[in-house]
């Protein structure tokens, strides 16, 4: 139960990040500097400690980097996909 909860909270936490970057596709404009980058780093260190919690510390900074860093990656192509299909392609 941990370990998804880790995953949950790691994984919106680099939603919240990735939205509070200017050149985000999701929102109209990023979310404040507080919003984005302050809650998404405290939900970060949190989905670290739940990590932490469940496995070895090595192990949980592993898993933490690559839950971020997929989601990351992931998320740039979901806007796209999203900023194709409201008909701002041209």
């Amino acid at each position: 139960m941990l370990m998804a909860a880790a995953y949950i909270v790691t994984a919106l936490a680099a939603l919240l990040i990735y939205l509070g970057a200017p050149n985000q596709g999701f929102l109209g404009k990023p979310l404040p500097k507080g919003a984005g980058a302050g809650l998404g780093g405290l939900m970060l260190v949190g989905g670290l400690a739940l990590f932490i919690a469940s496995t070895s510390a090595l192990v949980a900074v592993f898993m933490s980097f690559v839950v971020f860093m997929s989601v990351w990656s992931l998320l740039p192509f979901l806007g796209a996909v999203r900023w194709r299909e409201r008909g701002e392609a041209k």
